[in-house]
């Protein structure tokens, strides 16, 4: 909810402002995927603050900022809202579009061949095969880190899942691709069904 009257028109001049700022060849991220590092990110969360609260002092305006902004949604679960949305009309049709392909890179890496028959006994991917999956795609680029890789596969498990033999069944590996989405066009001014469809038109053309 920061996007008031006042302060939205600054929003894209402060992210543009700060990666027109990075210097040539910086670790590459964020070079022509439009996203934040780390390091930007809360630069950019200083600069909102320091526009958004006029009456108090820097350090003041960053703790409101902190306090009214960002610990309320981090308190909630993210995981639970993203599958909620992921089965709305307009995620499910672009999904729609892209289940055979993802369909067959789904049983790629259950070691099934692309007809669905399986070559051995796994019906699921485990850890190993998603982290394979995600080097493949080219998604360990600086951006989706090896921990926040690892993380995705952690958070799409039904709660119903054994910790000792944690597996991603196909409904959780499409919602574990489809979070890829946010790192690779995390503006929150494209709809995020548009985001999507963008991402899994590059994705499938990886493979």
């Amino acid at each position: 909810k920061l996007g008031d009257k006042k302060l939205k028109p600054n929003l894209l001049m402060i992210a543009s402002r700060l990666q027109d700022e990075r210097s040539p060849g910086s670790s590459g991220v964020g070079v022509g995927h439009e996203r934040l590092s780390p390091k930007e990110y809360i630069l950019a969360l200083i600069h909102v603050a320091a526009r958004k609260y006029t009456d108090v002092d820097l350090g003041e305006r960053i703790q409101k900022l902190i306090q009214e902004h960002l610990e309320p949604h981090a308190k909630s679960s993210a995981a639970d809202q993203f599958k909620q949305e992921m089965y709305s009309k307009q995620n499910q049709s672009v999904l729609s579009i892209f289940r055979d392909e993802l369909t067959k890179l789904y049983h790629i890496y259950t070691g099934k061949n692309p007809s669905g028959k399986s070559s051995n006994a796994n019906s699921t991917i485990d850890l190993s095969e998603w982290m394979a999956f995600i080097k493949a795609a080219g998604m360990t680029d600086g951006v989706l880190t090896i921990p926040v890789a690892k993380s995705i596969f952690h958070a799409v498990q039904d709660d119903s899942d054994c910790d000792s033999t944690l597996t991603m069944s196909f409904n959780e590996f499409i919602e574990a691709v489809a979070s890829l989405t946010y790192f690779r066009f995390p503006s929150p001014f494209e709809p995020f069904p548009q985001r999507l469809h963008r991402f899994l038109k590059t994705l499938i053309s990886n493979f």
